[in-house]
């Protein structure tokens, strides 16, 4: 048995899940201590319960109790989580070391097997609970950059909404343009069934083009070469001069 895992109204997975679910949702009122893991799991169920996907036998009246002491829980847990914890947080979900699952907190981590090799499964749930928690306020800009660095996180975790961009403008900037390829996020926007990626608005144009520039010298990706040569005109935020054009050109042929 797995974790509740929310993905989409359309994933062929929705119903795998059912008996998981029935077990939390009947048990809910149970769990005194719940740790972070199953915080993100009850904030998944949260988007099922919201989408009407829930297994049989729960009346109307129930389920609604069931999201108000879901709610309860997310909420409590959100309000008191420390900084440390965060980073804790932040240090499981991306740290690359087979170790961070054994030494991580027992606040965070159950260490049964329901959660044994799945420290990615909530990565981006819990950048979601990040925003909408408002947990900027216990984490500075300069706390961030050092896990971001420490960590090696790349940017484009922080590229899903403007929130980030907003509440550590300089950090994401930095970030995206310390490295060419973070260009092709920027390009992505603009080739169809591709990432909506939200560039961060203190890049000016003048940085954005000269960052095309470089782009162009170093890739070798022909797809996004010849984005550039078409000189789409949705592409917003960048003017497609004449020089680009051509320098896109001759780096295809």
């Amino acid at each position: 048995m797995e974790r509740v895992k929310f993905y989409s109204n359309n994933d062929l997975s929705l119903y795998f899940y059912m008996d998981r679910m029935k077990n939390v949702m009947e048990n809910i009122q149970s769990i005194n201590h719940p740790n972070f893991l199953d915080i993100l799991e009850f904030y998944n169920i949260k988007k099922f319960l919201k989408n009407g996907i829930y297994p049989k036998g729960f009346p109307e009246g129930k389920i609604k109790k069931i999201q108000g002491c879901l709610n309860k829980k997310i909420n409590i847990f959100f309000y008191s989580i420390t900084k440390e914890e965060i980073f804790s947080c932040l240090e499981y979900f991306f740290s690359t070391s087979s170790k961070v699952c054994e030494e991580a907190p027992k606040s965070l981590y159950k260490k049964d097997n329901i959660d044994e090799f799945r420290n990615t499964l909530f990565r981006d749930d819990f950048l979601k609970c990040f925003e909408d928690f408002n947990l900027d306020k216990k984490i500075s800009e300069n706390d961030l950059e050092n896990a971001v660095n420490s960590l090696s996180i790349p940017v484009w975790y922080f590229l899903k909404s403007d929130f980030f961009s907003i509440k550590y403008p300089n950090l994401i900037k930095n970030l995206f343009l310390s490295d060419i390829k973070n260009f092709e996020l920027f390009l992505n926007n603009f080739l169809e069934d591709r990432g909506n990626y939200v560039l961060p608005a203190n890049i000016s144009k003048d940085e954005l083009y000269k960052f095309c520039e470089s782009y162009i010298k170093e890739s070798s990706n022909l797809n996004f070469l010849e984005l550039i040569a078409q000189g789409n005109k949705d592409i917003r935020r960048l003017t497609i001069d004449p020089k680009l054009k051509l320098n896109s050109l001759r780096m295809i042929f």
